[in-house]
């Protein structure tokens, strides 16, 4: 790898907490040449996390905080009226966007590896990372969510190889230069940045086109039809598919088995059976997600062998479907999923495996996101038994439509049998639970937000019984 130019420097985030940052933060600590600073506007468990690591955070935003800076690398949602920003482009101070600094670092690999899509973009990164580290490859890696064991979201590494999630939510996928990728699915998302659903698949496109171009290696899910829509000359030799359904694909799953804690399924390579593949998770969703690692992986060159015994390392990333315990035979689980396809897959993962009573407390995320899919949450929720409603994490956005919650309510009620209620904070979902949750009841919470509060106190609630 070449030599980085930011040793001996003075690199500053503003926002260091988000997951996306946290992940720089972290490789820049492990590169170990450089003084790493970050601010943020309030103290959270990840911050925390980053004192603990020795990096110094500032929670308040201040010129004083880049005066002594090099570099300064912001977040998305950092405002350009954000007085950090403006001192440092003020005083000519080198400043690069997340997604910049990220494609500035890939851009030393020999090997960039990205997995690209609306869902299940960490897992898979977070299965292919343990591929190549059982294969001795040992990647550093960018991903957006805690890792286990690693316990960490970004690893630098002495390695030709990057491992990357790419970040679609702000176009700045647009700005990597992957030599190996993997297209998972595309569906309608982020419009509140592309604001129409062409512009969502034009850029998918355009990133398709530019990874053609340098000649990228690309393992795609040709169950997908948007994938397929925005793919160019599917048959060329850029591509390797995967899927459920053809058999036509170049990889598939066949004979899969869920059980409890995990699933199973041989893994076809065109014809041909190279080997079972066990995961310690649950769901078709995460077929999928094991199906495409182990596609990119052989395309890499990693054995079978080699594969088998990464993802029988991979305990899954925080936050996706993570186990947080057994108390009275009632199972407490969490999840990031926050889009309708998430939530489906997921209380369908469970349904399948678990055979018990779903309790699914979920907190919306985004009025925009809301308004946008609306018929598509009143249809995501029928593998439940019951649904708890919070109201809806803003993530900064303002509220034109009072009506959203009570219309999302009246929706799942209306496609659906579950049992539906709205609470308005997270103390009263958690008495209700603790009230109402009977033996062998399995209980997740879902959403973007801060929703996991809930199940950490209710996990708490039980371990002091």
């Amino acid at each position: 790898m070449k030599s980085l130019n930011f040793i001996n420097k003075n690199i500053h985030f503003i926002g260091i907490a988000g997951s996306g940052m946290i992940a720089l933060a972290q490789y820049l600590r492990a590169f170990g040449r450089c003084k790493i600073t970050g601010s943020e506007i309030r103290e959270t468990a990840a911050s925390k996390d980053l004192l603990l690591q020795g990096i110094k955070i500032t929670f308040s935003h201040h010129q004083d905080n880049v005066k002594e800076a090099h570099i300064v690398v912001y977040s998305s949602a950092i405002s350009e009226k954000n007085v950090e920003i403006k001192h440092a482009k003020k005083h000519k101070i080198p400043c690069f966007s997340r997604g910049e600094f990220l494609a500035y670092l890939m851009s030393s690999y020999k090997k960039q590896v990205v997995v690209a899509g609306t869902h299940g973009k960490t897992t898979t990164t977070g299965m292919l990372i343990h591929i190549l580290d059982a294969a001795g490859v040992t990647p550093s890696f960018m991903i957006g969510g805690e890792l286990p064991p690693y316990h960490i979201n970004g690893r630098f590494s002495e390695s030709s190889t990057f491992i990357a999630e790419s970040d679609e939510s702000d176009g700045s996928f647009l700005l990597l230069n992957p030599s190996h990728m993997i297209l998972n699915n595309l569906e309608l998302e982020h419009l509140n940045y592309y604001q129409t659903p062409e512009n969502l698949f034009n850029a998918f496109k355009t990133f398709i086109d530019q990874s053609i171009k340098n000649n990228a290696k690309i393992a795609i899910n040709i169950d997908d039809p948007n994938l397929r829509s925005v793919a160019p000359h599917i048959e060329s030799d850029n591509y390797v598919s995967f899927s459920l359904e053809s058999t036509q694909a170049d990889f598939s799953a066949c004979n899969i088995i869920f059980n409890d804690n995990e699933s199973i399924f041989d893994l076809y390579q065109g014809d041909t059976c190279i080997g079972a593949i066990s995961i310690n998770l649950i769901g078709l969703h995460n077929i999928y997600n094991a199906l495409a690692a182990c596609s990119l992986a052989i395309t890499f060159g990693i054995s079978v062998h080699n594969i088998q015994k990464g993802l029988s390392n991979f305990l899954g990333v925080k936050r996706r479907i993570q186990y947080l315990g057994n108390y009275n035979n009632i199972q407490v689980y969490d999840d990031y999923g926050h889009h309708p396809t998430e939530i489906q897959a997921t209380l369908d993962g469970l349904k399948k495996s678990k055979k018990s009573p779903i309790v699914c407390v979920f907190q919306p995320h985004r009025y925009s996101r809301v308004k946008e899919l609306m018929n598509d949450f009143h249809t995501s929720f029928s593998d439940a038994d019951r649904v708890l409603i919070t109201p809806i994490f803003s993530a900064n956005e303002s509220n034109d439509d009072e009506t959203l919650i009570d219309t999302m309510i009246t929706g799942i009620k209306n496609y659906s049998d579950c049992d539906v209620s709205f609470f308005n904070s997270f103390d009263d979902v958690v008495k209700n639970l603790i009230k109402t949750l009977k033996h062998g009841d399995v209980v997740i919470t879902m959403g973007a937000g801060d929703i996991h509060q809930v199940a950490h106190n209710l996990t708490t609630h039980y371990q002091h019984l």
